[in-house]
């Protein structure tokens, strides 16, 4: 369309200047080559040796007039000029570079008028152009002749290559592979400078032909990666083969740089680029061909360029997607790479020649992208104020990507008052309120398939590695060590350009998009309905996974947190009208009942996950971001428990999901998803939410299997899937989920947290008993290498706490009944597993611990330290110097334990002793607790601390649990002598862990 017309400079005043990418424009040239030298047959001698008799003929008429000499000396003289010059033309033929004129520059003999002057750049004057680009000499001069001459003979010889070509795809039917460099010779600008010619367009169909069927895998891999030798001097006359033609006994281009070629000479729309665009994209899809296409062959560079100048053309788009899609490395390169040479794409050693650009690298291909969707979003009225965008500068030099998005940004702000600010709010200029929700689906666009496949390829491009790194501490310790974009994640690279590009705000206003005409035109109603049930690749889908692939970028969380405000909104929107239709979604889903729509309900399940995986990755992945003012959009509806444990069982699994939101298995990463299981357990309410239902074990269940293969399997086959950040995830869930299925027949009263149950009573053929299993997976898991204290610390706490967990029904019980998937066996452990688990020793294990307490459980408490003491607290009593506010002992003891990493303590132990010693008078730890509720201090009531210190110490170390020490007293004998701070040595009769660690807390022996 007219809009997106480029600048061209006229052939005789464009000068040869540099892009911004290092390469240059040509001038009367399509291939950018510089043009070789001429060489003419010998019937053009004739004209030079006319000029030359002419020259010497005037000379000696001068002569003459000024001097007399002898005429038949002079004769001899001339006969012998017009002899020397005949023998230096019989010797090299080649007369070199065709002049731009020859004729005299100061009169013309017929008129005798002056010449025009030079032009304004300094070139000669230059007659009209008659039928050819090159015929560029005044009318009438001597080169005329040879010009013509030299058109005639390369005219006979290009026909004769075109009857070649075509009797050979005439008579090869169907095509093969063995013909590749004929017809690649079919596509060069040579034997064919009309792209739209008969010639090319057989050899077009000839190669999407061989490339069409997606059985033909192999042959799209060799006809990328042949090398191919030219055809045309077989097909030139002998004559011409002895004069040793420059174009002989070449190598002819590898296919794919023949196919870009001649796609930039096509006409837009045209039949031709058509079928040039699905050959190429048949050939892109090979995982093998990727990186020769889209890098090594400049393939991604031109595709991007191409759609900045026709960003109607989606299918360019598609072929980007093919290339970005499962090849993360590439994708990095792609993003960061300068330059599309071999060598710097593979010397990974060095990082001089890999030449890795901050700025996004030469391709620039989320700027291409980003450039195209903005232009599709808009309408056609929009489009026509907008009007044209020109690709090139004032002097002739087209405009990079980067440089063509700036320009369309300043374009939208100046005549359509769109601006885009970096905070996220988009609004009309001068205006506070947010533009309203954009689709991309009305009549209005222009370019509907543009738009989608854009988001498409930005999706591709963010979606983070299967070991991408999800913590902030060690993705920026990877960037420290390797370099920031050396070893960045292409997710993280791209998630940066995004960002970079501005075009955020214009992501949201997608998503915001619900698509209410889905339910309605079903018949379903808007109570009913199915807000948000975007299929797959539609624009909404595609921006949704783009959005939740940046937020599994640490880098990423803040940013988008707050200074995106929209963000967080679009997401808790889809998510309260998931809680809204959970009802039916479980009736339909979990009992495997049916009704109308549940085809919809399934794709709105899939985006409310996608919407919740990505808040949980904003709010609930690090202490920093304050989950509690988000209210209860944190908290899960009840059929998201079933969503998670049917995602964490297919990703076990490596395996897709079919029916209703549907995904395939790359869709999700293992690591990925168990992170975001590890983030929503972080939030209380969703603990007791699994813990109340059945969907508790099944969770725990699949965690402990994860876990498992990384403990007791060879590294081998867990490494490409599981690291230790990854199974950290697994146990920290685990760990939290142990207060949530306490058995209360063993610790002797109903826990508040919920009476759950954690593991099925045993697993395997042989029945092995689950307490046994769980305890010697997590001893094996702690003597891993690599592990960090903080999952170190969650694995003893759960090895303390297996005697007081209830285990109970099969494995069989967790299946859901009336559904295949997940089945008995994802729940399971597999032979090999119970094999290698059975080789775990425990002999030696005699760990301490303690029996949980009542009012260690949600009942708010206080510290504070006496001044004077030396230390360091908070309470705002007198005589307190500070105090600091717990939810509960736990809580407290948690706070405790994370101040010793690396120290096996009982946190039931120490919350044990918190809320025994919490009367506001006695200290322990170096602190004076004191309940925060109001009720005072019933607990002597309800239990004693001898009932604890029985289990460890002897008949006459023991105190009167009544008694009660002076306020500022030091802790009790017997008790508080050992669970001091581990500032001094340790005391004989201390109870040592396996782990070679004081326990830190009265406790008693058990084994296992």
């Amino acid at each position: 369309m007219g809009l997106f017309k480029s600048k061209k400079s006229s052939p005789t005043t464009a000068p040869k200047a540099a892009q911004e990418d290092g390469s240059s424009i040509p001038t009367n040239n399509t291939d950018g080559k510089q043009r070789k030298k001429k060489k003419f047959p010998s019937l053009l001698k004739k004209s030079k040796t006319q000029r030359n008799d002419k020259v010497a003929s005037d000379s000696a008429a001068a002569d003459k007039a000024n001097k007399p000499v002898d005429d038949e000396q002079q004769q001899q003289q001339q006969q012998q000029q017009r002899d020397n010059h005949k023998e230096t033309l019989e010797e090299d033929d080649d007369i070199g570079d065709i002049p731009r004129s020859i004729s005299t520059p100061s009169r013309d003999g017929n008129s005798g008028e002056d010449l025009p002057p030079p032009t304004k750049d300094g070139s000669s004057y230059v007659g009209p152009v008659q039928g050819d680009e090159y015929d560029q000499d005044s009318i009438g001069s001597p080169c005329e002749a040879m010009l013509k001459s030299q058109r005639t003979a390369t005219q006979i010889k290009n026909d004769a290559r075109v009857r070649k070509l075509q009797g050979i795809m005439a008579a090869q039917q169907p095509p093969t592979i063995e013909y590749i460099a004929h017809y690649i010779a079919a596509l060069s600008p040579v034997v064919s400078p009309d792209p739209s010619a008969d010639l090319p367009s057989r050899a077009l169909r000839c190669l999407f032909s061989l490339s069409e069927h997606s059985s033909h895998k192999q042959q799209r891999i060799e006809m990328v990666r042949g090398a191919y030798t030219s055809v045309l001097a077989d097909i030139d006359e002998e004559e011409e083969k002895k004069e040793g033609s420059d174009d002989n006994n070449e190598s002819s281009p590898s296919l794919v740089p023949a196919l870009l070629s001649f796609l930039k000479r096509c006409p837009r729309d045209s039949s031709e680029q058509y079928l040039t665009l699905l050959v190429l994209n048949n050939l892109s899809i090979p995982t093998q061909n990727k990186r020769l296409i889209g890098l090594e062959f400049g393939g991604a560079k031109t595709l991007g360029r191409l759609l900045c100048e026709d960003p109607g053309c989606h299918l360019l788009v598609i072929i980007i997607v093919n290339l970005t899609f499962g090849d993360e490395k590439l994708n990095r390169d792609l993003l960061t790479m300068s330059g599309t040479s071999s060598q710097r794409v593979r010397d990974e050693d060095s990082r001089k020649e890999q030449s890795f650009l901050s700025c996004g690298g030469d391709v620039q291909l989320i700027d291409s992208l980003s450039y195209a969707l903005l232009l599709a979003s808009l309408t056609t009225e929009q489009l026509s104020t907008l009007g044209p965008i020109p690709l090139t500068s004032p002097e002739g030099i087209p405009h990079t990507p980067r440089k063509l998005l700036s320009l369309l940004f300043s374009l939208l702000e100046r005549k359509l008052g769109i601006r885009y600010q970096r905070n996220g709010n988009t609004s009309p200029a001068n205006e506070e309120d947010d533009l309203p929700p954009l689709s991309l689906g009305s009549d209005d666009c222009p370019f509907p398939e543009t738009a989608r496949w854009c988001l498409s390829a930005l999706k591709n491009l963010t979606r983070p590695g299967k070991l991408s790194s999800s913590n902030l501490e060690a993705a920026e310790n990877n960037s420290e060590e390797m370099g920031f974009l050396t070893n960045k994640d292409a997710s993280a690279v791209a998630a940066h350009a995004i960002l970079d590009a501005g075009i955020m705000p214009l992501l949201l206003r997608i998503l915001k998009h619900k698509e209410s005409e889905t339910a309605e035109s079903n018949g379903l109603g808007t109570n009913r309905g199915a807000y948000y049930s975007w299929q797959s690749n539609t624009a909404q889908d595609a921006a949704l996974y783009t959005l939740m692939h940046m937020a599994s970028v640490p880098q990423m969380r803040r940013v988008l947190r707050e200074d995106y405000r929209g963000c967080v909104d679009v997401l808790v929107s889809i998510l309260n009208y998931g809680k809204v239709i959970g009802e039916r979604f479980k009736n339909a889903a979990i009992s495997g009942g049916g009704e109308e729509g549940d085809e919809e309900l399934g794709r709105t399940s899939l985006q409310c996950l996608k919407a919740r995986m990505t808040q949980s990755y904003l709010i609930l992945s690090s202490e920093d971001s304050s989950p509690s003012k988000y209210g209860s959009a944190t908290t899960l509806g009840d059929h998201e428990t079933f969503t998670f444990v049917d995602l964490l069982s297919h990703c076990l699994q490596g395996r897709a999901k079919e029916g209703s939101g549907a995904y395939s298995a790359a869709t999700f990463s293992l690591k990925g998803v168990l992170h975001v299981i590890k983030c929503i357990m972080f939030e209380p309410r969703n603990r007791k939410l699994f813990a109340s239902s059945s969907n508790g074990s099944r969770l725990n269940t699949l965690l402990l299997k994860a876990v498992a293969r990384y403990s007791v399997l060879d590294k081998e086959i867990t490494e490409a899937t599981m690291d230790a950040e990854a199974v950290e995830h697994a146990v920290v869930s685990i760990y939290w989920m142990t207060l949530y299925a306490l058995d209360e027949s063993v610790i002797g009263f109903s826990s508040p947290l919920g009476r759950g149950t954690f593991l099925p009573s045993s697993f395997g053929s042989q029945y092995i008993e689950a307490k046994s299993v769980l305890a010697k997976i997590f001893t094996a898991y702690v003597k891993k290498d690599g592990i960090t204290p903080r999952s170190q610390h969650a694995a003893n706490q759960v090895l303390f706490r297996v005697n007081y967990l209830r285990f109970d029904g099969s494995v069989a019980d967790l299946a859901y009944p009336g559904k295949n998937l997940p089945s008995e066996s994802d729940f399971d452990m597999d032979g090999n597993l119970i094999s290698a688990i059975k080789f775990v020793s425990v002999e030696d294990m005699r760990t301490v611990c303690a029996s949980p307490k009542e009012y260690i459980f949600e009942r708010p408490i206080s510290r504070s330290q006496k001044e004077g003491m030396g230390s360091k607290v908070f309470c705002s009593d007198e005589g307190t110097s500070g105090s600091n506010q717990f939810s509960s002992p736990l809580d407290a003891a948690e706070n405790i334990a994370a101040e010793q990493p690396g120290v096996a303590i009982d946190t039931v132990a120490i919350a044990n002793n918190i809320a025994y010693y919490a009367d506001g008078l006695d200290v322990y730890y170096g602190y004076v607790w004191k309940w925060e509720d109001g009720k005072g201090d019933l607990i002597e009531r309800i239990y004693t601390a001898a009932a604890t210190e029985d289990q460890m110490l002897a008949p006459g170390e023991r105190d009167d649990p009544t008694e009660r020490s002076e306020p500022y007293s030091p802790p009790r004998k017997g008790l508080l002598g050992r669970i001091k701070l581990p500032t001094a040595g340790v005391d004989d009769n201390e109870p040592f862990s396996i782990f070679g660690f004081k326990c830190g807390a009265p406790c008693g022996n058990r084994g296992y």
